[in-house]
């Protein structure tokens, strides 16, 4: 369920990163402080992303446990 959500923000934030991105290239093609916060939270969301994957990697991997 954890991992669930993780992909969830994650897909959330890249989003609002690209849309962000896009707004920012459409109009002054300036990265501007509300595209910085999208790429923070994207970042943070790939992290939490990443580490509930590496858990559920090591519950599977009888080798690691």
């Amino acid at each position: 369920m954890k991992t669930k959500r993780a992909l969830q923000k994650y897909v959330n934030t890249a989003s609002d990163l690209a849309e962000s991105v896009k707004r920012n290239i459409q109009h002054e093609g300036v990265i501007d402080n509300k595209t910085v916060l999208c790429l923070n939270a994207f970042i943070i969301a790939a992290n939490e992303l990443a580490y509930f994957t590496n858990e559920l990697d090591n519950e599977e991997d009888p080798k690691l446990q």
